[in-house]
């Protein structure tokens, strides 16, 4: 779901509104409607982000949950504190004592691949290299900053809710 919220909002909403009126909460009378049910999805993503243990998958994680903030859904600010401490964490996580950014926090790195060029296909497996190093260049964990997408996003939520979210910061 991170990679969906990443790429495009409205699919990421729109998923919500297909998934209900497909039936998938009828079995629960607390689910009146889709928003409920992206509200109860959010609810249990931000319950369950801190047993996601690997470091690009707890990036994904607060990449995606910061960029919520940008949605214009107001209540969305009654868990603002709660998306802002699940991001902090990682920012804090993959930072180095020196402020220098970790590989994970936006940092340049590449992955470590080696292949046998020498042997037979050596065209094929240079392109399928360079094909998987355009992938991983092209995503967004590798690409963007925690800190940089939660600052521009709470400068959106700021936007957005004006007053409504200023009040909840304090």
């Amino acid at each position: 779901f991170g990679r969906l919220l990443l790429q495009s909002q409205d699919l990421f909403l729109e998923f919500f509104e297909r998934a209900f009126s497909a039936g998938v909460a009828r079995s629960s009378s607390t689910i009146t409607d889709a928003k409920t049910l992206f509200y109860c999805f959010v609810d249990l993503w931000l319950d369950k982000v801190d047993c996601v243990t690997t470091e690009p998958r707890r990036k994904l994680a607060a990449l995606s949950l910061s960029r919520l903030l940008s949605l214009n859904q107001p209540e969305l600010l009654s868990r603002l504190e709660l998306i802002i401490s699940a991001c902090t964490s990682v920012i804090h996580e993959y930072e180095s004592d020196a402020g220098i950014p970790s590989a994970i926090e936006g940092g340049c790195h590449r992955p470590s691949v080696t292949f046998d060029l020498d042997s037979e296909g050596s065209g094929s497996t240079l392109g399928e290299v360079q094909r998987k190093i355009a992938l991983y260049e092209a995503d967004p964990v590798n690409t963007l900053s925690v800190r940089v997408a939660l600052a521009s996003q709470l400068q959106a939520c700021a936007q957005i809710h004006g007053e409504a979210y200023q009040h909840h910061l304090q």
